[in-house]
């Protein structure tokens, strides 16, 4: 039996063989079948703590040292874009590669591509030439060439847009433990056919490092950081010269692919940049920052800490050109931009920028030269960007701002701001709501505050503004301390200036002409000072204005004014009048003037004067009548213009009076002397004039008492006065006491007059006479 069972055996052994050969056969054919779906399910095991899944391998080789596949095709679980590798080829001893050594990794091409966040485009990227040697798995080094192109970048609903790029450079790394070192030569290159930011446009910009970038990657299952050395960028832009860029302490820290730390120090130079549209131009700018980018799923936010260095030695914009431009903050800028949300944000606290330089250009009407410090105390603003949205940026904006302006100068105002401070507060809402409060300082002393608010879209407005009492004295602050120089030769020594009121103002959508309307108070307490040779004390007023949608302005009631001593060469007294004022037809309306003048009193009903107008004839006005009451000849005649006369006497009248401009024009004036009648004396100086009848004139004038005395009067729009004086009475010197009746005609120039008795008496002297 035993040897039958053995030839049993025999006989059917030889079908066990073949049955396990070809179990092994059809194995082994299946397990080629299948060898890319194994290969799949390995490389996934492989890969899985990386978030990578491979999706495709074709063209699958092995043998027992050399690995070959044609294509392989993966992606980031977290994107749908798939990669690519091409021809690699694995290399390596059996007996290492069970314990995960091989000898080298090589590929001719490796094609990933990744879309934009937020946007329309992508990055595509090439890497050729791939060398790589392992001693494990967790040791290996190699090198790379690297292309990268970024497809045209549309940032949806978003003025950002780029054209295509493209990025060239070789690569060596080296892989050790979790840690991936990466060195990029000096060369590496970037070029970009042009990027826009609404109207502004960059064209030709090539970027080409000058130094290497070493980068160190460490890599754990959910986070990876990274850190470079100092490199110099230098990038060419159209139209732009010698522009060079630093970066140093480059860290990166991510935790994941979205959420990431990058630091680093950048100092950039700029020779020159030219820009068409718009027209900008830049000298000589030199940024330095520390740089904080935080990055955090769609949000991105770029810090700039204090110390922040901006200097641009010329820029041009348009019509303006700005020269010694400084910007340095003491506080630090973030800006935060959120693709998700679609919008964006900026805020700062403190920042100092000095413009100490500002023209328009020469070849405008107008040219002017400006310069200013503003102190940037604090700075938010959001944008959205939503989409589907075609509504202007500053509807899509809301901001606020404190700034302080100062060390101001300007050459469009013939003033001189620099010892004011403007406080600035500035707030934009709603999309159409600006809100601005100003005030202005003097010295550090509180002088101005204004208050408006504006809204764009119902083109109406609206503002609040004082003008806090402005005290002076002679010894102390003048109007010319505050405004100088004054656009006429005057200043205020004396008194005390307020002013307050508000203002509103619209337009007509269609014609676009814009017409305030509003109130004013104005109070005058006291002033003294001088407006050309004129002094004056005592100045008084009160009154309140209405301004009119076409500019002009008018007194809404008559108010007093009233003035203690005004000198214009004859001293005026205690005047006193009722006025209104209506700059639309010029009229200044005097009601009851009055004042004291040479012991006596000049008066009116009422007086009314227009201020000269294009449309405006000198023709005579409206005839009014100036009312002369009791007024002493002695002090007439005393004025030092009159020395070789001396007169006694009171004399009265009227005088009709009519104004050719602002010229007064005097036809047919009445005066007479008191009943109790006056004395004259003239000293001719003891010569004759030859002729008989003019020498008793003169020596009836030596001594001459009268009983009457009228006189005719005229004055002319020259200033030519001419009194016709009719004279009775007696003179000691003539006729032994016989009546003599004198007609003489006597002509002076009242402006020369007055001109010669200001020039007599010293303007200071006669306002510290005033004052005292």
């Amino acid at each position: 039996m035993k040897k039958a069972s053995t030839n049993q055996h025999k006989r059917y052994g030889w079908a066990v063989s073949l049955s396990l050969i070809v179990t092994f056969g059809l194995g082994a054919l299946w397990a080629y079948e299948q060898r890319h779906t194994l290969a799949i399910d390995i490389a996934n095991e492989l890969l899985s703590d990386y978030q990578i899944d491979v999706t495709h391998i074709d063209g699958l080789s092995m043998g027992l040292h050399l690995i070959t596949v044609d294509t392989i095709e993966f992606r980031a679980r977290q994107s749908p874009d798939i990669q690519t590798i091409q021809n690699l080829e694995l290399q390596f001893d059996a007996f290492d590669l069970i314990s995960g050594n091989i000898k080298s990794l090589t590929a001719d091409q490796v094609n990933f591509s990744v879309s934009w966040p937020g946007g329309d485009g992508d990055i595509r990227s090439e890497i050729n030439t791939i060398n790589i040697a392992c001693q494990s798995a967790q040791h290996c080094s190699g090198s790379a060439q690297l292309l990268m192109d970024i497809s045209a970048f549309d940032a949806v609903d978003t003025p950002f847009r780029s054209s295509p790029a493209r990025v060239s450079s070789a690569v060596d790394f080296r892989y050790a433990e979790g840690r991936l070192s990466l060195s990029l030569p000096a060369g590496l290159q970037t070029s970009l056919d042009n990027i826009s930011c609404g109207d502004f446009q960059f064209e030709q910009i090539e970027l080409l490092t000058r130094q290497h970038w070493q980068l160190e990657v460490y890599f754990t299952s959910q986070s990876f950081s990274l850190s470079a050395d100092s490199t110099n960028v230098s990038f060419n832009i159209s139209g732009a010269a010698n522009a060079q860029t630093s970066i140093s302490n480059i860290s990166v820290l991510c935790s994941a692919l979205d959420s990431c730390d990058i630091q680093s120090h950048v100092d950039i130079t700029l020779d020159s940049f030219q820009l068409q549209n718009p027209e900008l131009t830049l000298t000589g700018l030199g940024v330095v920052s520390d740089v904080t980018l935080q990055y955090r799923g769609s949000t991105l936010a770029v810090i700039l800490p204090a110390d922040l260095k901006v200097f641009l030695e010329a820029g041009s914009y348009s019509d303006y050109r700005v020269e010694q431009l400084d910007i340095v903050s003491q506080e630090a800028w973030q800006l935060s931009v959120d693709l998700g949300a679609r919008n964006a944000s900026v805020a700062t606290k403190s920042t100092m920028i000095k413009l100490p330089v500002l023209r328009t250009r020469a070849d405008t009407d107008t040219p002017s030269l400006s310069g200013m410090t503003i102190h940037v105390q604090a700075l938010t603003a959001f944008m959205d960007f939503p989409a589907n949205q075609t509504l202007p940026w500053l509807q899509q904006l809301s901001a606020s701002a404190k700034l302080e302006a100062s060390q101001i100068y300007t050459t469009l105002a013939p003033y001189n701001f620099w010892p004011y401070q403007w406080s600035t507060q500035l707030q934009w809402s709603n999309a159409d709501q600006l809100q601005i409060k100003l005030d202005a300082k003097h010295a550090g002393q509180s002088l101005l505050s204004i208050n408006l608010d504006h809204s764009v879209s119902a083109l109406r407005g609206a503002a609040s503004f004082k003008l806090e009492a402005l005290s002076f004295s002679p010894d102390g602050a003048h109007l010319s301390s505050y405004l100088s120089p004054l656009p006429v030769d005057a200043d205020l020594l004396e008194g005390t200036i307020s002013l307050e009121g508000n203002v509103g103002w619209h337009a007509d959508p269609d014609a676009m002409i814009w017409q305030p309307e509003g109130q004013l108070q104005v109070d005058l307490q006291a002033l003294a000072g001088f407006v050309d040779e004129i002094v004056f004390s005592g100045l008084s007023a009160s009154s309140r204005w209405t301004l009119r949608t076409d500019g002009t302005l008018a007194s809404q009631s008559a108010f007093p004014l009233s003035i203690r001593e005004i000198d214009p060469g004859i001293p005026l007294f205690n005047v006193q009048s009722l006025v209104s004022v209506d700059t639309a037809s010029g009229l200044i309306h005097l009601q009851t003037p009055n004042a004291d003048v040479f012991g006596g009193t000049v008066s009116a009903d009422r007086i009314d004067i227009f201020l000269p107008r294009e449309n405006r004839t000198d023709e005579l006005g409206e005839t009014f009548e100036i009312a002369i009451n009791a007024i002493d000849i002695a002090q007439v005649v005393s004025l030092s213009a009159y020395e070789q006369v001396s007169a006694t006497g009171i004399i009265s009248g009227v005088l009709p009076v009519r104004f050719k401009g602002l010229k007064p024009v005097i036809e047919a004036g009445q005066l007479s002397a008191s009943q109790q009648g006056g004395s004259i004396r003239y000293d001719q100086g003891g010569t004759g004039s030859g002729n008989q009848n003019l020498d008793l004139v003169y020596q009836a004038l030596e001594h001459y008492q009268y009983d009457t005395l009228s006189a005719g009067v005229d004055f002319d729009e020259e200033g030519e006065l001419t009194l016709a004086l009719q004279m009775q009475g007696q003179s000691p010197n003539v006729g032994q006491g016989q009546r003599i009746n004198l007609n003489l005609n006597i002509t002076d120039n009242i402006p020369a007059l007055l001109q010669s008795l200001q020039a007599a008496d010293n303007m200071a002297e006669r306002l510290q006479d005033m004052l005292e």
